[in-house]
């Protein structure tokens, strides 16, 4: 039977929404991507613009307002990915978009003006750098503009706009990128960097608000006490979830700089921030994935459609991912050394451990994004609640004894094996679930064959800028005859990717590769 549901779920209706999710999915990632680039620019920029001292503040700036900002944004964006979909009515949905907004600005003013009030301890009396305090009140202020920002985006998203939601992401990174470091050049110093920020924040919101308004007309700011108390609990649990997972990543840097120097801890900073790019593909793909999980969890036989739903997501993502992980590993030196200089000698293997453990935790991400479709928000918490328990554990035990790398082994690699283990039993004995781990085992063999011979390459060309563009080029000749001497692709799959990826521009050189590829493929 579940062969059946399978068969049915590649070849009918499952096909169609697979192709639609993946279409929205590729565009959607490759805007983040390019939004990602642009803000590790201005990372560089900025840290070669500002003393070593002046970028640490900076950074403590950017945590505060980061702070305040996951307070402030109660992830209502995420309770309109879920229930957007199930609406079929335009106003329907302008009614729930309008509530959904009232909600937001009630919640990121009280937080915003709590940050504000608070700015001055924060810059006198735990940094001893009051006169910061002006620019940790503009971080706080302009936390309301970012919850208006991450609603817009995750509502277009929600209303099938991810294209639209790509674009103002890109101009609320492209924008800073110009902005912070131009006003910085001007003789603003920090304040000239939080202001490029928000410059491009503000700018960025009011184009989304002009995206949705095409799509399903203004929503106005009209309050239903039934609806809105509906957003907020299906938002809180998810809240709360955020808040333990953010708040857990923050305690292991400020715990494992406790066993090592500043210089280390500056290095692990650069090696999570470049690593953390896989980490980007992967929650916004599952960002991407959330409506059309919700879809599925509406079908009849929700059960029979979640194994063939989540193995094909995570089998997809590895082929595009694990290549992309080869090469960051393989050249990860020079790319640390070319942004950051050669001060960060630590950074390139931290950024490795980073990068290919985001990799491993791909099953538990997408499983647990399946559970938010499927509307088992409580469980979704306590399996995060879980998920923070052990990444406290293996911390407490392992970074006494290993520093810094015991930090990252243990929060980046070893947890993410662990929750993928947990969740696979978990969608076991609730929906029968039957993992598919040939096509991805094989995807991953190619892939840590690749890494071989480019880490080779890179090793001849003594780690210089040079292997960048050549390992570029040796990951797209090789990589698609050893995945298909390997079975990791196959002609069908290669036909769901054309149709995933549609036509035009954009998708002209993937279709090439595609092409490429077909040539090795057992027909």
């Amino acid at each position: 039977m579940a062969v059946a549901a399978a068969k049915s779920w590649q070849s009918g209706e499952g096909k169609g929404l697979g192709t639609r999710t993946a279409r929205s999915g590729a565009v959607y990632v490759t805007g983040q991507v390019l939004g990602s680039i642009a803000i590790l620019a201005l990372f560089a920029v900025l840290a070669r613009l500002f003393s070593v001292t002046n970028w640490g503040l900076y950074s403590i700036v950017i945590a505060f307002y980061t702070l305040f900002g996951t307070l402030g944004n109660f992830t209502i964006g995420t309770a309109m990915r879920k229930k957007l979909v199930e609406l079929n009515d335009r106003a329907a949905k302008r009614a729930m978009l309008s509530n959904a907004y009232i909600a937001t600005i009630a919640i990121s003013t009280v937080l915003a003006v709590a940050g504000v009030a608070v700015s001055g301890y924060v810059a006198g009396t735990l940094y001893h750098q009051p006169d910061l305090a002006h620019v940790f009140m503009l971080a706080a202020a302009l936390v309301w503009f970012w919850a208006l920002f991450n609603l817009t985006m995750a509502s277009l998203v929600a209303l099938d706009r991810a294209k639209e939601g790509a674009i103002i992401d890109m101009i609320y990174s492209y924008v800073q990128l110009a902005a912070a470091p131009a006003l910085v050049l001007l003789g603003y110093g920090i304040m000239g960097a939080v202001a490029g920020l928000g410059i491009g924040i503000v700018v960025a919101t009011a184009i989304g608000l002009l995206f949705v308004t095409r799509a399903v007309g203004w929503p106005g700011l009209h309050f239903d006490l039934k609806q809105t108390k509906s957003i907020l609990s299906f938002a809180a649990p998810v809240y709360l979830s955020s808040l333990v997972a953010q708040g857990v990543y923050s305690f292991a840097l400020l715990f494992a700089a406790g066993f090592v120097t500043a210089a280390v801890v500056g290095n692990y900073n650069i090696g999570y921030e470049m690593g953390g790019g896989v980490g980007i593909i992967l929650s916004t793909t599952a960002f991407v994935l959330l409506p059309a999980f919700s879809k599925v969890a509406l079908r009849d036989s929700v059960g029979a459609h979640i194994g063939p739903s989540l193995n094909r997501s995570v089998y997809y993502t590895l082929l595009f991912l694990a290549p992309i992980v080869a090469y960051i590993v393989s050249v990860s030196t020079p790319l640390v050394f070319i942004l950051f200089s050669h001060k960060y000698v630590y950074a390139p293997l931290y950024l490795s451990l980073v990068a290919v453990g985001l990799a491993i935790g791909v099953i538990w991400n997408y499983a647990s994004t399946m559970l938010l479709g499927m509307g088992a928000v409580r469980k979704f918490l306590r399996y995060q609640l879980l998920a923070a328990a052990i990444e406290l554990a293996l911390l407490f035990v392992l970074t006494p004894i290993f520093k810094i790398i015991g930090m990252i082994v243990g929060v980046f690699i070893i947890f993410q094996a662990i929750m993928d283990v947990i969740y696979i039993l978990e969608f076991r004995r609730s929906v029968s679930y039957r993992p598919e781990f040939g096509k991805p085992a094989r995807v991953a063999a190619a892939s840590v064959l690749l890494f071989a011979l480019l880490y080779a390459v890179s090793s001849a060309l003594s780690f210089g800028y040079i292997a960048l563009l050549t390992n570029v080029a040796l990951a797209f000749i090789v990589y698609p005859p050893l995945l298909a001497a390997l079975s990791g692709i196959t002609a069908a799959d290669i036909e769901f990717l054309r149709g995933a990826f549609g036509a035009g521009r954009v998708a002209a050189p993937l279709s090439r590769i595609l092409d490429y590829t077909a040539v090795f493929v057992r027909r």
